[in-house]
């Protein structure tokens, strides 16, 4: 998929999407995107404080915390939102998102996990 118009850095925006049913809200859908933070732009200035500070985050999000995140300086977060699972990555030079909309028996890890495969 092409990166919506307007993204920033457009070239460094990458975005997957798998669905059944194109078109289709009510089925299952997993996406995941990534976003090369290395760029000098004010929306890329706001998202790198995204990934550094969690006040905006509602009480259902989960800082990710554990020990391989921290020792390599990463930071996260899982949430639920209605039915959708969602996790974000931040590491030194990319965001990564995933969100596994109405998938059945999907968890916040399973997001997370999404993401974790794909950078591994």
């Amino acid at each position: 998929m092409q990166p919506p118009a307007g993204s920033p850095e457009g070239r460094g925006a990458s975005i997957c999407a798998y669905t059944a049913v194109i078109g289709d809200i009510t089925v299952p859908v997993a996406t995941l995107s990534s976003l090369n933070l290395s760029g000098a732009s004010d929306e890329l200035a706001n998202i790198k404080r995204t990934c550094d500070d969690d006040s905006q985050l509602g009480p259902a999000a989960t800082r990710i915390d554990a020990d391989w995140a921290q020792s390599r300086g990463w930071s996260g977060w899982t949430t639920t939102i209605d039915t959708s699972q969602q996790a974000i990555l931040c590491t030194d030079d990319h965001y990564f998102s995933a969100s596994l909309s109405d998938v059945p028996g999907s968890t916040k890890d399973d997001a997370l996990n999404t993401i974790l495969a794909a950078i591994d």
